[in-house]
């Protein structure tokens, strides 16, 4: 019965939970997640979590080292994803968990966990941090008919950033209408350099198509700084990008994209180009 709702900037997103009437409102954080990190196989993934301080109790930060294809690339000691969390109010309560004892065996490498492997964990009420290779936690807000929102910015560099992102991106406020608006204001502008004479039915998939092939590559740059996965090092730059795919996105994507979104493609190859400085290969 919790209505879900989320809307995100590059960096940032803020989300709001509306909860039945009367019901308790909770939230639950998942820091580090098993079903990621299992992928890792023998090399388990440290995650943990922070719920607020003695004088700040709407603040929770977070962190991982999940990364579901870890199986495939060396080990990167620096790797972790910062996440930095503001609530639109106090919480009262809180509570932390620690993955427990697997039920069944773990899978091979590479290979999909099976729901009954998925670990139990345990409890602990009333503690505040945690850590360890499944870690989360919960918390409790003094009851009433208020939706909770929740502001999240991330990193890829540092808890710091991450705090530094989600001021840049979400301002000091939770007005997740207003966030919501310049998001769609972004993409309509985006998706009307295109204009094509059809049915709405064929404009339905053109431009859901065209909005599928501008989500990558995406943004990895922090306001100056990214995070290279190729050399385990933060380097100076922006206009920093991944996910490029795997391969042939030449012979269409980017030739899309030079037409839809010209001003991005100096970026794009010149983060080909970092890949190649701080790895040694071309993708």
């Amino acid at each position: 019965g919790v209505v879900s709702e989320v809307t995100a900037s590059s960096r940032a997103a803020i989300l709001r939970f509306t909860f039945p009437k009367g019901a308790k409102r909770r939230l639950v954080f998942d820091a580090s997640r098993f079903f990621m990190s299992c992928f890792a196989c023998d090399r388990p993934q440290i995650g943990g979590i922070r719920f607020g301080s003695w004088w700040n109790d709407r603040r929770i930060t977070a962190f991982n080292s999940d990364r579901c294809d870890m199986v495939d690339t060396p080990e990167l000691k620096n790797f972790a994803a910062h996440f930095t969390i503001e609530l639109s109010e106090p919480f009262v309560a809180t509570g932390t968990y620690v993955g427990g004892k697997e039920h069944g065996k773990r899978p091979a490498p590479g290979r999909a966990i099976p729901w009954n492997a998925y670990p139990k964990v345990a409890q602990f009420p009333g503690e505040r941090e945690a850590e360890g290779d499944l870690v989360g936690g919960w918390c409790e807000f003094a009851d009433g008919d208020e939706p909770v929102c929740v502001r999240i910015g991330n990193s890829f560099i540092s808890e710091s950033k991450a705090d530094d992102n989600l001021a840049r991106e979400a301002g000091d406020g939770f007005d997740f209408e207003a966030m919501k608006a310049s998001a769609r204001v972004a993409w309509k502008a985006k998706l009307a350099t295109m204009r094509i004479d059809a049915s709405d039915e064929i404009k339905t998939i053109f431009y859901t198509a065209m909005y599928h092939a501008m989500l990558f590559p995406r943004e990895i740059d922090e306001y100056g700084e990214y995070y290279s996965g190729f050399d385990d090092a933060v380097h100076k730059g922006d206009a920093s990008y991944t996910c490029y795919s795997m391969w042939d996105t030449y012979r269409s994507e980017h030739a899309f994209l030079a037409l839809a979104a010209p001003e991005r493609v100096d970026g794009m190859m010149r983060s080909i180009l970092q890949n190649y400085k701080e790895g040694g290969w071309l993708p």
